[in-house]
């Protein structure tokens, strides 16, 4: 259990708990413990996808004097405008002095988990003084295989949820205790929520509108600490979109749809948001496997409880709007609630936010777990919040105490099922490009051969660009979206890039995998195989994982 030092006099001006040494340690030991999680788990790296190789190229080329950007196939510099540069400038800086920047991109996991971990430990045992809820909620954070593997990744996600949490906790620390300092803090790290991820609007709005609703002073001060707090909050992201707008006369990453069918999209919402969030629960699939629980029953169960938790969210609110007009010489017990309500107030906001982009955006963002994901900490903050203060409120109630524990131990007993395979697998072979099995690929090493002149078509781009540098081609209507179809064999058709094939300019690299994405992918049903893509082709490497063809000497160009 954590301890405290003593706490202060009573007094009608709430004070935030005050940590003494032995709190610190164990909450530090609990982020060196979480750290070391992500140093095992990362043996291989980071796991990457398209999106991880984007972040880490898009480094490595303002290290090598490019530019923030990446190279499409043709040859043209295209600037970073769809992302905010934060987490690939933090990358950047590491590359600077040499160090590789899969490697980079680990160490940052490794280090921005543990100050994860130890603020929402610092930060809910100052607002709420209880260390044995303290300790719960670090677990939880701790062992959520949905938190574990956003920070076994080179995504932007584990700088976006240590920025946003540590915004949540200063902001609910300054309707505390009123400091300034807390209100700054809160300000600096909602600007670098935004400055990683977009969606970081939402905590901008959120976090003004709790400030103005949730303040004890007048409407003035409560206007003033929201302007400040919105301006810090959205002045480094608006000089970047203004300096990408104005130098680089790049537009907007998203339009908006020319015509909106509302019902469908907000059903449509609903349904991917409630099957997401029910991914969440502590429950392993080898205990009840997802394919016993009937999808309807899913997302039943996931509205259920999302209507539970807006209702307590909206009766709070009215609550603590009455108990703010109280004579604030008298104990105010709507500052207990405040904490818990600026956090609600933000997943209300996100959830909004989120919702309404999917409606009027295009293209339409996923919606899935990683999208949602900043609903997870803060839900999980939102919750602990009310459990202390429940418990401060029904002191002598063993009864509560006991249910809350229990639920506590089943979560973290869940979670920890769950979150081991995903820790020891990664160890064990990694997670894709950054995999052991793409590390090793002789088909990777054999286009670091070719003629840097030569054109490069594949299935799997990313894995290229990451490990010799080359940008490539997808292959034309193999990826969703595509709006030229897929031509059988490669090379038959008379588009510009089949016709460079068919002249020796370009090698066709193809993966294993090619199986699988015809099955799936918009050439799915016509029962298309890789040997058909490379009917009448000649092989100029052939690897245990793929062959790279081309319609040249061989001598000219074999690896």
């Amino acid at each position: 259990m954590i301890s405290h030092a003593p706490e202060p006099p009573a007094s009608p001006v709430p004070h935030l708990t005050r940590l003494g040494g032995r709190s610190l340690l164990l909450i530090a030991l609990a982020a060196v413990g979480g750290a070391s999680v992500i140093y095992y788990g990362t043996d291989w790296g980071p796991w990457a996808f398209s999106d991880g190789v984007g972040y880490i190229v898009n480094a490595r080329n303002l290290v090598l004097g490019r530019g923030l950007g990446l190279f499409r196939a043709s040859g043209e510099f295209i600037r970073l405008v769809s992302h905010p540069p934060l987490y690939s400038l933090l990358l950047a800086a590491l590359g600077r002095v040499g160090i590789d920047l899969v490697v980079a991109a680990r160490w940052v996991d490794i280090l921005l988990f543990a100050v994860f971990l130890f603020v929402c430990a610092w930060g809910f045992f100052r607002l709420t003084g209880s260390g044995w809820v303290t300790a719960a909620f670090t677990g939880l954070l701790l062992f959520h295989p949905a938190i574990l593997l956003a920070y076994l990744s080179a995504m932007s996600e584990p700088l976006f949820l240590a920025c946003l949490m540590a915004s949540l906790l200063f902001l609910s620390m300054y309707l505390v205790e009123g400091s300034r300092r807390d209100l700054l803090l809160g300000s600096a790290a909602a600007s670098g929520a935004l400055l990683t991820r977009y969606p970081g609007a939402a905590l901008i709005i959120g976090g003004a509108v709790g400030l103005f609703l949730l303040e004890s002073a007048g409407w003035k001060r409560r206007a003033k600490d929201s302007v400040i707090f919105a301006a810090i909050g959205t002045l480094p992201t608006a000089i970047f979109v203004i300096w990408s707008r104005w130098e680089l006369q790049s537009r907007a990453p998203r339009g908006l749809k020319s015509t909106v069918d509302l019902i469908t999209l907000v059903k449509s919402f609903t349904k991917q948001a409630l099957n997401a969030v029910w991914t969440w629960k502590p429950i392993p699939p080898d205990v009840i496997p997802n394919s016993l629980i009937p999808s309807s029953y899913t997302r039943y169960v996931a509205a259920v409880l999302a209507v539970l938790i807006l209702g307590v969210l909206v009766v709070s609110l009215v609550k603590a709007w009455q108990w703010r007009r109280q004579a604030a010489a008298e104990p105010n017990p709507a500052l207990m609630w405040r904490p818990a309500l600026m956090v609600g107030v933000f997943m209300v906001t996100y959830a909004a936010f989120f919702a309404g982009a999917y409606i009027v955006t295009s293209p339409t963002p996923d919606v899935d777990p990683r999208t949602l994901l900043p609903l997870l900490p803060s839900g999980i903050l939102f919750i602990c919040l009310l459990a202390a203060t429940g418990m401060r409120w029904a002191a002598h109630s063993r009864a509560l105490r006991a249910a809350l524990a229990t639920a506590a131990a089943l979560s973290l007993i869940g979670f920890a099922i769950i979150s081991q395979d995903t820790v020891f697998g990664m160890h064990r072979t990694g997670l894709g490009y950054t995999s052991r099995a793409w590390r090793a690929s002789d088909t990777i090493k054999a286009v670091g051969q070719l003629p840097t002149d030569l054109i490069l078509v594949s299935n799997e781009a990313p894995p290229i660009l990451l490990y010799t540098d080359r940008s490539a081609y997808v292959i034309p209507g193999l990826e969703a979206g595509d709006t030229q179809p897929l031509s059988v064999p490669f090379g038959s058709t008379d588009s510009e890039l089949d016709q460079a094939y068919r002249s020796g300019r370009a090698a066709l690299v193809l993966f294993d995998n090619i199986d699988n994405q015809l099955k799936s992918g918009p050439a799915a049903g016509r029962g298309l195989t890789g040997a058909d893509l490379t009917r009448g082709l000649t092989a100029i490497f052939t690897g245990k994982d793929g062959a790279i063809y081309c319609q040249c000497k061989i001598g000219e160009t074999s690896p």
